[in-house]
């Protein structure tokens, strides 16, 4: 996992990847990639990008630089909740 200061978060793993014709499919619900074994039901990472665009953030996947996938979450600087108005700070 990597940090940054500019608001990301990686997640890499040493699987086999995502195919560059799948990065944008396996964000959708219920999606399964051909010969896909999995106890799941193929919502965990649509609800992630959900979680992610209510926040005014975003998700991506690439491959991470030592095989495998790298999954980035990229939040937004205004994407913290504002202040209720009675607390806000003039």
């Amino acid at each position: 996992m990597n940090v940054e200061e500019a608001g990301r978060v990686s997640v890499l793993d040493r699987g086999p990847g995502v195919p560059a014709e799948q990065r944008e499919l396996i964000f959708e619900r219920f999606w399964r990639g051909k010969g896909t074994a999995s106890n799941g039901a193929g919502l965990g990472l649509a609800i992630v990008r959900e979680i992610m665009n209510a926040h005014r953030g975003s998700i991506r996947v690439d491959r991470a630089p030592a095989g495998g996938a790298s999954f980035t979450l990229c939040f937004a600087e205004d994407a913290r909740p504002a202040a209720p108005a009675e607390h806000a700070v003039p």
